[in-house]
């Protein structure tokens, strides 16, 4: 108390007592300031007024007893209280004691003479009740801080004991468990060591208490939702013994899901550059032979026109118009594969019957030169789909199989409802078929183009498939070696009509 005056509250209502008292602190009053109260009532005035760094009362007082200030107001009970009586036994010295009071002296003229003694030994103990209340004022103060922060701190986090029990949980812990934080306090962590049911997420303690350090693991806890970084730390005693361990549980389910999209979009962009190579190799493939007929025509036209026949003009003009078709499909296709990635469409019923016959129109010149023969169904089932789509598919199915079909080509159309509601088309024709390596190979996505050339099916079977997967169906084949193949496509029933709905762009 070096240097700071401190407020002595006096508490007598006898006044010849009360002065002896004021006599004893006088040569001190440049280090203590005496105050005087008569009663309780006069002193609780005081001491809310004056915050009193020891309190000297009588034992009795007209309104009560001096060990009741001892209880008056917030923090009084740290402030040292000295109890006077008239007349001193040892019960009364008892009870003063263990009511709290600092000291007991009996009312005497030598020993309230010697008063400022006792007030200097009282105001040294005040001093380490003060010392120690700061003290503790401090560690509330850093508790309150480290609380704050510890349910501030987003991520999940669990103080556990030896026993694999929750000894303190945060808020967001406790937010995902659906518990209060301190409802949490008790719960049976899952661990290596107890496979018992928990709401928390792994417990790597086991391991913890074998080497003391820490560990880390990473988690999908369902009934978290969600996916986790768990660490576990080493929590030690004040001995430096390990008490239990602290657990953080960090929330990665958006990182693991903006990775997994991440590694989607690249392998997509793979793909799509392998597409674009594979398709450029096989544009300029298609396109080159028809190109390469026709320049030559044009040239045997050019050079020998008047030493031909009609007959023979009219034949060399013919195959000249076939192969600009021909050319004029590819084109169309490459076209159409574009579209289909940025176009939206949407599903509607369709006229098959019209769409097989522009299909058919379309490949007249194939049909006529192949002699093939077509066989078509007596009805068609209704179904949903985008019209011109549609028509590729066919196109390119009817192509390949009057192409590389038998000789001459039989190809038979088919068409039936299947139990879920979707319509299944078919194409069979009469050719050499496929083996099961063949077959699954044909429709795997972007496969390099050199193969699917080879065995007759070029651009057209990347277009089929990625049309009708836009439209909410599925591609496939079927075929035997020596027995044909049959290519189908599935499309939506007619009764998805009743809730239409539209296709958009991709957007990969």
């Amino acid at each position: 108390m070096d240097g700071e005056t401190v407020c002595v509250l006096l508490v007598e209502d006898e006044e010849a007592h009360a002065e002896l008292v004021r006599r004893a602190f006088q040569p001190y009053a440049d280090r203590m300031r005496l105050m005087v109260a008569g009663s309780l009532e006069e002193a609780k005035n005081l001491q809310a007024e004056c915050s009193p760094g020891l309190i000297i009362a009588d034992w009795l007082l007209p309104d009560g007893k001096g060990t009741e200030l001892l209880a008056v107001a917030d923090g009084a009970q740290h402030v040292p209280l000295v109890l006077m009586t008239s007349r001193g036994n040892e019960r009364v010295a008892v009870e003063a004691i263990k009511a709290g009071a600092l000291d007991y002296v009996v009312k005497s003229p030598a020993t309230l003479a010697d008063m400022p003694h006792i007030a200097e030994r009282a105001l040294r103990e005040w001093d380490h009740i003060a010392e120690r209340k700061r003290v503790e004022q401090a560690l509330q103060a850093s508790e309150a801080r480290w609380a704050r922060t510890f349910d501030a701190v987003p991520d999940l986090i669990a103080i556990i004991g030896l026993d694999h029990r929750i000894l303190r949980a945060n808020k967001a812990m406790a937010q995902r468990l659906g518990l209060a934080p301190e409802a949490c306090v008790g719960l049976t962590c899952y661990s290596l060591a107890h496979r018992t049911e928990t709401p928390l997420p792994f417990c790597p303690l086991a391991q913890l208490l074998q080497d003391g350090q820490e560990h880390e693991a990473e988690v999908t806890e369902e009934n978290l939702g969600g996916t986790f970084v768990i660490t576990a730390s080493p929590l030690l005693d004040a001995e430096g013994r390990l008490a239990g361990s602290v657990h953080v549980a960090r929330d990665v389910t958006e990182r693991k899901r903006a990775e997994e999209a991440l590694r989607q979009y690249t392998t997509e962009l793979e793909v799509r550059n392998e597409e674009l190579d594979a398709f450029a190799h096989t544009a300029a493939h298609d396109l080159k032979n028809p190109l390469s007929l026709i320049v030559g025509l044009a040239e045997t036209l050019e050079l020998d026109y008047m030493h031909l026949q009609a007959n023979e003009v009219s034949d060399y003009l013919h195959r000249l118009v076939q192969h600009a078709l021909k050319m004029n499909n590819i084109i169309d296709e490459l076209l159409l594969l574009a579209g289909v990635r940025q176009t939206e469409v949407k599903l509607d019923p369709l006229d098959i019957a019209s769409i097989v016959t522009g299909a058919l129109q379309r490949l007249t010149y194939l049909t006529e030169a192949h002699r093939a023969e077509i066989i078509l169904p007596n009805a068609w089932p209704e179904t949903l789909g985008y019209a011109p789509w549609v028509e590729e598919v066919w196109v390119n199915y009817l192509s390949n199989a009057i192409k590389y079909g038998g000789r001459p080509p039989r190809v038979e159309l088919g068409a039936e409802t299947q139990a879920d509601g979707a319509v299944r088309f078919s194409v069979r024709d009469n050719g050499p078929g496929n083996n099961e390596e063949d077959q699954a190979r044909l429709f795997t996505p972007f496969t390099r183009l050199d193969y699917v050339r080879a065995k007759g099916h070029g651009l057209g079977l990347s277009i089929v498939r990625r049309i009708v997967e836009k439209l909410g169906g599925q591609v496939g084949v079927q075929s035997q070696v020596g027995h044909g193949s049959t290519f189908y496509f599935i499309l939506p029933g007619s009764q998805v009509a009743k809730h239409p709905f539209t296709l958009h762009s991709e957007t990969r």
